[in-house]
């Protein structure tokens, strides 16, 4: 033993040593004997545990794995808004991408969000069509995928993220205020559902998922001191983990030392070990014994959501990689095969178009002006075909975009029918005019709404943020076009006639300057009393002079003027138009002036058939 051979005669000047030696040893025996011996310290100070981030070994749930060097990638562009119009061109692309033998689909995405229903239709077909997942879907956010988009690349079975991209928000807004209560329950609910599953199908920690959607989340990352491993929790769990536990020594007795004082004996519950220590040590054995999870800090903050940049979403698990652009993204992947970068066809580039809501208060108003000047020169000719082409375009944007039902058609449809009737075969104007331009509107407005909407449960109070947002967006394009009608209708009905060609499909006044010459007296001035002293008589010009037509010649009407319609005279029909009323079939007129080519007419007498 050491000590045995530190205590030989020999060297004197060590015996100082050995007593001090000596006298430790006796202590640290005497402080063994009490139990309070003090703990012994390592030589050297032990290494920090090897960080274990749990998050980044979440293993996901998919059919098929990533191509090592894809072959035939197609690129799908997915940005501005999505709606429904995203859908049908995610679709209509992904569907040629993988008959053409695509091995890896990217989604390159590029939008500030849109509607929660066509986020989560597109979510769900990405996850579960079935020919969708027979490749390898990836999702590129370049530069930013917020809100609904944020949706979709979670659907993908992966991110990649350009450089100083933004990925997150996915809280449900409403256009006319703030959403609360359950009325944004309603909303987030399926929502939630969709990025929990999301997360279990690539692999993402669930809590950090739902705190892109709701606000109420606040999230934390604490680590294990002894372990290394790293936790993303909630609220509850950093209170749970960092909570001091209850310390396991308890006392179970009392014992009398040799010295005469009073011992306390303790004794560990879990293991079972007893001591018998003094009181200030008992007092030491019985606090709580501080946890080994510490937080380390916080990801998002209660009332906030998760807004990522690209080295958090890397972090955090949800983005496999940072490119710079299409070569890196090339290169990330190991593309050695085609690159095909897919596009809008004119049909639907046409669609988005006229589903804009100021394209739609156009087409509206050019429709409603077409009519206008139609009904105020005789026949159909150019502003009937001109308002009958606005109608067929407001009616085809939203039927390719597919957001006309059938019901919504058959309503226009309906209210086109109810007001012809009303204007050529029933006289007057009353309930069947007024129901056809109800059917009409209501048709035209509904037509530019998703078709999820169900009117028979439909409660926008409850709910339905999308929807109110699109019936808004409509019905802002019907009262932009009406108002925009009025004033039109006033501007063509005093000045256009003014303009040179333009103006000649517009009945002009016989005081008009610019019929002066045109119209040469060859009769005698009607006499006092005919009632027809104010009128210039003159025959007709061009074709009208063939037909021998005159100034006060009679005749019947056989096409409702309305204003413009037919009239016979004698064996001849001709077209002429109503001046100041529409006149029935049977009813006598008189010729009263000729405007250019046109025949004006008045009725003879109160109703005479």
């Amino acid at each position: 033993m050491h000590s045995a051979q530190s205590m030989q005669p020999g060297s004197r000047r060590r015996r100082p040593g050995r007593w001090m030696a000596v006298g430790a040893a006796l202590a640290l025996l005497a402080g063994l004997a009490r139990g309070d011996a003090p703990a012994m310290q390592p030589a050297t100070p032990t290494t920090q545990p090897q960080t274990h981030r749990a998050w980044l070994n979440l293993k996901p749930d998919k059919p098929i794995s990533r191509p090592a060097t894809p072959s035939n990638v197609y690129v799908i562009p997915i940005d501005g808004e999505i709606n429904d119009i995203t859908l049908t061109l995610l679709k209509r692309m992904s569907r040629e991408a993988i008959a053409a033998g695509a091995d890896m689909l990217i989604l390159r995405i590029n939008t500030w969000g849109g509607l929660v229903t066509s986020a989560l239709d597109i979510s769900s077909y990405i996850k579960s069509d079935e020919q969708m997942r027979k490749v390898w879907t990836v999702a590129y956010v370049a530069p930013k995928a917020i809100s609904a988009g944020s949706l979709i690349a979670m659907a993908a079975d992966e991110i990649v993220m350009l450089k100083n991209g933004r990925f997150g928000d996915c809280a449900p807004i409403s256009m006319g205020g703030k959403l609360t209560g359950v009325e944004r329950e309603k909303i987030e609910s399926p929502l939630r559902q969709e990025f929990r599953d999301s997360a279990k199908h690539n692999g993402y920690d669930p809590l950090l998922a739902e705190a892109l959607v709701t606000s109420t989340i606040a999230v934390y990352i604490v680590r294990n001191e002894q372990t290394g491993e790293e936790l993303m929790v909630n609220q509850a769990g950093l209170e749970e983990r960092t909570r001091p536990a209850p310390s396991p020594w308890r006392q179970t007795g009392t014992k009398m030392l040799a010295d005469g004082l009073l011992a306390r004996v303790m004794t560990d519950s879990q293991t079972g070990e007893a001591r018998t220590v003094s009181d200030a040590e008992a007092e030491r054995l019985g606090q709580p014994v501080p946890s080994s999870w510490v937080k380390v800090r916080t990801v998002v903050d209660e009332d906030r959501l998760l807004t990522m940049t690209d080295a958090e979403a890397m972090e955090y698990g949800f983005v496999k990689g940072i490119v710079t652009g299409d070569a890196g993204l090339r290169e990330f992947y190991h593309v050695q095969g085609s690159w095909h970068e897919m596009h809008q066809d004119f049909g639907e580039v046409l669609a988005e178009f006229l589903c804009s809501m100021w394209v739609r208060a156009g087409l509206f108003l050019i429709m409603l002006l077409g009519i206008w000047v139609e009904l105020h020169t005789p026949g159909v000719g150019l502003p009937g075909a001109v308002a009958l082409g606005a109608l067929a375009l407001l009616l085809a944007g939203p039927y390719l975009s597919g957001l006309a039902d059938w019901w919504e058609i058959g309503l226009i449809l309906l209210g086109l029918l109810l007001i012809g009737l009303e204007i050529f075969v029933i006289p007057g104007f009353g309930v069947t005019g007024v129901l056809g331009i109800i059917f009409f509107l209501t048709g035209l407005i509904f037509a530019a709404i998703p078709p999820n909407f169900n009117p028979s449960s439909w409660q926008p109070w409850q709910g339905g943020a999308d929807t109110m947002r699109f019936l808004r967006q409509s019905l802002m394009a019907v009262v932009v076009g009406l108002i925009g009608f009025m004033v039109g209708a006033v501007l063509l009905s005093r000045y256009l006639r003014r303009l040179p060609v333009v103006g000649r499909v517009f009945l002009r006044d016989v005081g008009d300057p610019r019929l002066k010459g045109k119209l040469v007296p060859t009769a005698p001035p009607n006499p006092p009393g005919s009632g027809l002293e104010h009128l210039i008589t003159s025959p007709p010009v061009g074709s009208r002079e063939r037909l021998g037509l005159q100034l006060g010649q009679e005749g019947e009407v056989v096409a409702t003027l309305r204003p413009a319609g037919k009239v016979r005279f004698g064996k001849r029909t001709v077209e002429a138009v109503a001046d100041g009323e529409f006149l029935e079939p049977g009813r006598r007129v008189r010729i009263t002036r000729f405007v250019g080519n046109n025949v004006v007419v008045a009725p003879v007498g109160p109703g005479q058939a």
